[in-house]
């Protein structure tokens, strides 16, 4: 089956040079802002189905686009449980997660209170693991 080639993003309308931009038919920013939409769906169908690693430093979290709800739009329950359940600091290291498209993108962790965050997310626009690792790691030292 041949690869369908967008040369135009399906949201916008903005000519796309990207390679990745063109195979998904979206360009980053307007990935990214679908993504930063918040889902106010009811969870019919329970949480996402996710692996969660340390790489690098960096926190990895993959979604494994089993059914139910995606990583993506269950962003805020999952890292609230990696804190609650597993210990971890959100705030001690990037975050990357692979969506279900399996592109890797960052997530920004915004405290509210001394337990409550709010996420929104940042593109890297990266398939392959350790060119997305680089740039979420290089992204960080930037916002230090």
């Amino acid at each position: 089956m041949a690869l369908k080639i967008h040369y135009r993003c399906l949201c916008c309308g903005k000519k796309l040079s990207d390679p990745l931009s063109m195979e998904v038919g979206l360009g980053p920013i307007c990935r990214m802002t679908i993504k930063n939409k918040k889902d106010v769906e009811p969870e019919l169908f329970g949480g996402s189905n996710f692996v969660f690693y340390h790489l690098e430093g960096v926190l990895c979290i993959v979604d494994l686009d089993t059914g139910g709800k995606s990583v993506t739009n269950d962003m805020e329950n999952i890292l609230a449980r990696l804190q609650n359940e597993n210990g971890i600091d959100l705030y001690a290291q990037p975050i990357m997660y692979r969506d279900s498209l399996k592109i890797w993108d960052g997530v920004q962790v915004h405290p509210v209170g001394k337990r409550t965050f709010y996420t929104s997310f940042f593109s890297l626009n990266e398939r392959d693991e350790n060119a997305a690792i680089a740039k979420v790691k290089a992204m960080q030292e930037v916002a230090a």
